[in-house]
């Protein structure tokens, strides 16, 4: 499907899995397909996401976490970066709504619109 190191665009995950091309968690038929995360916006991923305070952005992580399957996760460092570098395949543990997560994150990220803390693990591929 996919190989750990080498770089897609949101298209190139969107053709093998689909799903939306502007989001973090694209979703098909109402699963979580992938993961999509840039390290300025959460400096811990893959293994810790902050969702922001928006509704469809809390949403997407509480499927995540209720579906329980593993998806294929990509990163990129910066937000203007074209394409993103496959990780492997990670499922969600938790999703924390927390406010002494929350509060930590939001300090660790420089980020004040944060929900939540996502946490991931990485399965085989």
């Amino acid at each position: 499907m996919f190989e750990v190191g080498k770089w897609y665009s949101a298209k190139d995950i969107a053709d093998v899995v689909g799903g939306e091309l502007q989001t973090y968690l694209p979703q098909r038929e109402g699963r979580i397909v992938a993961g999509r995360f840039n390290k300025q916006m959460n400096p811990e991923a893959p293994e810790r996401v902050y969702p922001a305070r928006l509704p469809k952005v809390l949403d997407k992580a509480e499927i995540l976490v209720r579906q329980g399957s593993p998806v294929p996760i990509f990163m990129k460092e910066r937000k203007s970066d074209r394409g993103f570098k496959y990780l492997g395949r990670y499922k969600a543990r938790s999703f924390s709504r927390d406010q002494a997560s929350i509060d930590s994150a939001q300090r660790r990220s420089g980020r004040d619109d944060l929900a939540g803390v996502l946490e991931l693990e990485r399965v085989s591929d």
